[in-house]
């Protein structure tokens, strides 16, 4: 899958790229709106990532473009402006298929916009990279631990998004794990950590967790 990135501003560009990059897109960057409406049909992309407040009226004739079929068909395009549209242009957005908007970089929104377009493609088994509901019991604290997970079919290691983290280390082993899919299929079984590394552009503070499957109680 195809992430076109509209932006001139590092921090968008950095933020989107890393997230959607870890989440199996392949990634294009234009600083030039323009400059990527001339390019739009030949790019093809499936996911549009658009800074509406760099771009007030422009971002008006990329989205005909799109809607036109031009860019491609079933293309989804989400508007970033931290401060949110006013309710001309949100109805305006509306016209035009705008999927959403966004006010603000942070992993639950980007986990939105990763769970929708995965939601676009049916979650046919081509898709390598599905966001799932992942539930553990902290095997030090033994709280209940919530969040989302990634699944890497190439790798099969998953991705996880925790807020709750307390004294969880890299090499433990967490004995059950639920893991709960697009269908709310379950699979259970136990994992190693391999890695934890703080998510320092979220809003919240969160790590990201990556953990490898080892023994299957349950598999869907």
């Amino acid at each position: 899958m195809k992430a076109l990135i509209i932006s001139d501003k590092q921090e968008i560009i950095d933020f989107s790229s890393k997230f959607l990059r870890e989440n199996g897109y392949d990634i294009i960057v234009y600083r030039w709106l323009l400059k990527a409406i001339d390019n739009i049909e030949e790019i093809q992309p499936d996911l549009i990532i658009l800074s509406a407040a760099e771009y007030p009226r422009h971002w008006k004739t990329l989205a005909s473009f799109v809607k036109s079929g031009i860019g491609g068909n079933n293309v989804q395009i989400y508007l970033y402006d931290p401060d949110s549209l006013s309710d001309e242009e949100k109805q305006k957005a509306v016209e035009l298929g705008i999927k959403d908007y966004i006010t603000s970089l942070n992993t639950k929104n980007f986990e939105k916009i990763i769970l929708s377009n995965n939601n676009k493609t049916s979650f046919s088994q081509d898709t390598q990279n599905l966001l799932c509901r992942i539930i553990f019991t902290n095997p030090v604290t033994r709280k209940f631990l919530f969040g989302t997970a990634v699944f890497d079919d190439q790798t099969k290691i998953y991705l996880c998004s925790l807020q709750d983290f307390a004294d969880l280390q890299p090499q433990m082993i967490i004995k059950y794990v639920s893991i709960y899919d697009h269908n709310n299929q379950i699979s259970v079984f136990t994992a190693k950590i391999l890695e934890i590394k703080n998510d320092d552009l979220s809003e919240n503070t969160q790590k990201l967790i990556k953990i490898e499957p080892m023994d299957y109680y349950e598999k869907n």
